[in-house]
């Protein structure tokens, strides 16, 4: 029920970058600008997108078009690419989304030696106004380590 991540974007084409924690069902984002953390209503925690069955794993099981893209290293660790398309409606509902219709590209970095994900990029619109060269990329790291995830000092 706690997750903590680093946010990166582009806003009205302005890159971006903040923080966010989620801990219990509050989920709180750091404004960029100011600094200050302030409290996000959210229809679901962060940490739903790691659950096995409706989170990111669930919905690649409705990956199409799939193939082996390679080899690439992330944070150290030696992983097959594998890329194939989904449908934008599958995705919505992970990124707080909808309305987006057709077929968005998805690459998964799962590691060699172990099989576990890496990294998940989705390219394409997932919500009704998006661009059409929409990126979200989610990258997942520190395996096994003990992470205290706290709700943060001064948030709202």
């Amino acid at each position: 029920d706690r997750l903590r991540a680093q946010v990166s974007g582009t806003f009205a084409g302005f890159p971006l970058s903040t923080k966010l924690v989620a801990v219990g069902g509050r989920v709180w984002i750091e404004n960029p600008l100011s600094g200050s953390w302030q409290a996000v209503d959210v229809h679901t925690t962060p940490g739903f997108l790691l659950d096995p069955q409706k989170g990111v794993l669930g919905v690649m099981r409705g990956m199409t078009h799939v193939e082996n893209d390679g080899s690439e290293e992330v944070d150290g660790d030696s992983t097959t690419r594998i890329k194939g398309t989904i449908d934008a409606a599958r995705v919505g509902p992970l990124v707080a989304a909808s309305g987006a219709s057709g077929s968005v590209a998805v690459t998964l970095w799962i590691g060699k030696d172990d099989s576990v994900l890496r990294r998940i990029e989705v390219r394409g619109p997932v919500g009704v106004g998006e661009p059409a060269d929409a990126v979200r990329a989610v990258e997942l790291s520190r395996f096994g380590e003990p992470v205290a995830v706290e709700a943060p000092e001064g948030a709202s």
